[in-house]
């Protein structure tokens, strides 16, 4: 390097800033010592705000630092590419001049400022931050407020740390005792408002959690519990008004399924599904699930404002009651179109039923008949009539039809080899998401990221083998660069 580090100058605090030009400041520590842990710069935080913290933020370091950190990374690049930015250190100095200071995304600003430069782009798969100097990564102290600042953790991956902490801090929710905040049997709107977010007393500290109506699983009530993130609490409230609704409405949207023309047809339909892994929820059938799906419908509907906007979750006695008097009305129509969705779903079902039965005798059809097992297995987990999206379940029979398309397809010319071509092309990205699924945290396997790439996935297969007309037609844009740049998305959030 062109400047020694000994003579960087480093500020004694570290901004965070926040929206309305807000922010909070925190204490750094500069140690050189290439053989030290803590080599480089050392940011201390609370406990309590960890969540504060944005690896955007932490890649900038402080000023004095981005100029060797730029050259650090032109270094690095290929021969190829390193070779346009000769004299590497003055472009480096030049390129960080025009990088405005913790505006944006360093690696963006970066390639903006050698563009602007250069005329060069360089592409982000060229950029290895993983391959920085140990001092050029912020050091993350974690420590405890309530015991001196005593240090709890630290390490240079934000990632690991949020989930080492949130795990933690998940933990201690549970040993919560009941509270406004924290009780089950809620089966009324008997409470007061639920807020956004609230400060609890726990264990001798404040902690900030994030309240919310939660569905259990498969008890008879509704929960109100606390969350440590804003997002997991918006989603488990959003599925507890939901559950809370039906809870009041189970009776009538029984009756209604069960007393549709066809619902005996539907029945025998239903008893044919074809997974290894799907099987009803114990007490559960199909017209508990139907059933259920019809509340939420009628909940859900309309999904936006007039003006375009999301409906706002319900938070308090006045606005559950006045939303569950306007869903009452939409009970009617919501029970028709699942019904028909259903029917359309389990009709499609049955005419791949039989034709699976045929490639069960083809041996050579084997490699196929395994990945399509694979594929109805996540189709048609248990309760998929209540956890599948609507938007995504609406597609159920074009995937089915789809399907019973490429299994057809077989017997022609070509067809195995074919077949095994498209297996092998979205074979690995099919494990991708298996691995997430069983390995993943919970905030994973929920994260919205993920969930679109596993329904891009579905569209990708409907492109691959065509849907009951041969066609190839998505209602996503798919491809093998799409999914490449999904996944980079939901990797992305673990950062």
């Amino acid at each position: 390097m062109s400047r020694s580090r000994r003579s960087i100058r480093t500020p004694s605090r570290w901004t965070r800033v926040g929206g309305e030009g807000k922010g909070r400041r925190f204490l750094l520590e500069y140690k050189y010592d290439k053989a030290a842990a803590d080599d480089g710069i050392t940011i201390t935080v609370p406990m309590d705000v960890v969540g504060e913290l944005t690896q955007q933020r932490l890649d900038w370091l402080v000023p004095g630092v981005v100029r060797e950190k730029v050259e650090a990374l032109l270094r690095d690049l290929p021969k190829s590419l390193r070779a346009s930015f000769v004299p590497v250190a003055q472009t480096a100095e030049a390129a960080a001049a025009r990088m405005p200071f913790a505006q944006g995304e360093f690696i963006e600003s970066l390639t903006r400022a050698l563009r602007e430069m250069t005329s060069i782009f360089v592409a982000r798969e060229h950029w290895h931050l993983e391959r920085l100097p140990r001092h050029l990564v912020m050091n993350i102290r974690v420590i405890d407020p309530r015991r001196h600042g005593k240090p709890v953790m630290s390490g240079r991956d934000l990632a690991q740390i949020r989930r080492e902490f949130t795990g933690q801090a998940e933990q201690s929710l549970v040993r919560l005792p009941e509270g406004p905040w924290n009780r089950s049997g809620v089966y009324h709107w008997d409470f007061g408002p639920i807020p956004e977010s609230a400060s609890i007393e726990y264990d001798g500290r404040r902690i900030d959690v994030y309240p919310a109506l939660n569905d259990e699983g498969g008890s008879e009530d509704v929960a109100i519990r606390p969350f440590v993130s804003a997002e997991k609490a918006a989603v488990a409230h959003a599925a507890g008004l939901r559950r809370l609704f039906f809870l009041h409405t189970r009776r009538e949207c029984r009756s209604l399924i069960e007393t549709m023309p066809g619902i005996e047809k539907v029945r025998l339909l239903h008893a044919g599904l074809v997974s290894a892994l799907y099987s009803a929820d114990a007490g559960r059938g199909l017209v508990e699930d139907l059933a259920e799906l019809t509340a939420h419908r009628a909940w859900e509907e309309p999904a936006r404002t007039a003006a375009g906007r999301p409906v706002p979750l319900v938070r308090n006695k006045e606005e559950f009651e006045a939303r569950l008097n306007a869903a009452w009305t939409r009970i009617g129509s919501s029970g028709a179109a699942v019904f028909a969705l259903a029917e359309a779903i389990l009709q499609e079902n049955m005419a791949l039923v039989a034709a699976l039965r045929e490639g069960e005798e083809r041996p050579e059809w084997g490699a196929a008949m395994l990945d399509l097992r694979v594929q109805l297995a996540y189709l048609f987990a248990a309760s998929f009539w209540t956890r599948t999206p609507w938007e995504w379940l609406r597609q159920y029979p074009r995937y089915l039809a789809a399907a019973r398309r490429r299994v057809e397809r077989l017997s022609g010319i070509d067809g195995v080899a074919r077949d095994t071509r498209y297996i092998n092309e979205i074979a690995s990205w099919v494990m991708k998401l298996r691995v997430r699924v069983e390995q993943g945290t919970p905030s994973q396997r929920s994260d919205p990221e993920l969930v679109l790439y596993r329904w891009m996935l579905e569209e990708w297969r409907v492109a691959l083998w065509g849907d009951v007309q041969g066609r190839q037609e998505t209602i996503v844009p798919v491809s093998a660069r799409r999914i490449e740049e999904q996944w980079g998305r939901v990797v992305a959030r673990d950062e």
